[in-house]
């Protein structure tokens, strides 16, 4: 074999080992926790839709706002985005339109910063019919002003399903918006609150005394008005610190200190193209050599190994528990 030929069969060896080592890289992100406990009595909201229609109707405005998924970055755009107005209401009257953003309301002496729907709602439940609300709002790259009267509702706002949100890199919660009913039972404005539904068992708040389907009210003193407002809080912490929790019980308003934790770290992967490579995590170790030659696969429950392709070990748990002595 000549050179020329030895050189190029030389580079299509180290392509093809290039290749299988450039393997689509696994994303820098975390992977979601697997020891999660939820209680299948607090996964659904309470049917509590009659109790619901016997509360005060407050007023109405005609606003109908976009849902917002409170960015934990913080980048956001500030205020509520009005998705769409309501013919012939008060909005209308009040020259607002679909896409406007509500920064601030003032009404009865107080500036209110208008970041959750639950802020509008206070306002809507608290105003007596026709009060006048002034606005701050932004529209394209606009500030503008606005003057709303609020009417009588005549009827229960509609009913919006209750939002979920799950932080796992430091609590290991899972936490399900109030309902109306729950909200204004606790002294909140509909869509503040949010009921714990779910822990992983490696949780730090396990050792506090929260426990499920209790309704979290407030983090370090600030009202919880949106289920990512707490997320932003417990990811927003200094490390080694906790924080305060205001929640009720039993129609009893309590305070509890919860801990908070950080991920485990370790290797998860190594490779050597065609020679060796492990991966490894919380549930499930294996690793091959000699391209396959002898491999390796283990979980808490079982085990196997295989021997030149063909010869296969395999052991874990029985059908059936150790009799005790």
């Amino acid at each position: 074999m000549d050179a020329s030929k030895q050189t190029r069969l030389l580079i299509t060896l180290l392509c093809t080992l290039t290749l299988c080592a450039c393997r689509a890289a696994a994303p820098l992100s975390s992977p979601e926790l697997t020891d999660w406990e939820e209680p299948a009595e607090w996964m659904h909201p309470p049917q509590d839709e009659p109790s619901r229609k016997e509360l005060p109707n407050g007023c109405f405005s005609g606003l109908q706002f976009a849902s917002r998924s409170r960015s934990l970055e913080g980048d956001e755009p500030a205020g509520l985005e009005i998705a769409s107005v309501i013919e012939n209401s008060p909005a209308i009257a009040a020259g607002l339109r679909s896409g406007d953003r509500l920064l601030e309301a003032r009404w009865r002496e107080r500036t209110i910063v208008l970041d959750a729907v639950s802020d509008w709602r206070e306002i809507e439940l608290g105003a007596d019919p026709q009060e006048r609300i002034r606005l701050n709002l932004e529209r394209g790259s606009r500030s503008m002003d606005a003057e709303l009267v609020l009417a009588a509702r005549l009827a229960p706002a509609p009913r919006s399903e209750p939002v979920r949100d799950r932080e796992s890199m430091r609590a290991g919660i899972l936490v399900r918006e109030a309902t109306e009913a729950q909200s204004r039972a606790a002294g909140l404005p509909p869509g503040a609150g949010v009921i714990l539904i779910g822990m992983a068992r490696s949780s730090p708040w396990r050792r506090s005394e929260l426990r499920f389907g209790d309704l979290l009210t407030s983090v370090d003193g600030q009202r919880i008005d949106h289920p990512s407002r707490l997320v932003q809080a417990i990811r927003a912490a200094k490390p080694d610190t906790g924080l305060s929790i205001g929640y009720q019980r039993d129609g009893e308003l309590r305070t509890a200190d919860v801990p908070l934790s950080t991920r485990e770290r370790g290797m998860r992967e190594v490779g050597i193209p065609l020679v060796f490579s492990w991966s490894g995590s919380a549930q499930r170790t294996q690793w091959s050599a000699l391209i396959g030659l002898l491999s390796w696969e283990s979980n808490p429950q079982a085990w196997r190994m295989r021997l030149l392709w063909l010869i296969r070990f395999q052991g874990g748990d029985w059908e059936r528990l150790e009799e005790l002595p």
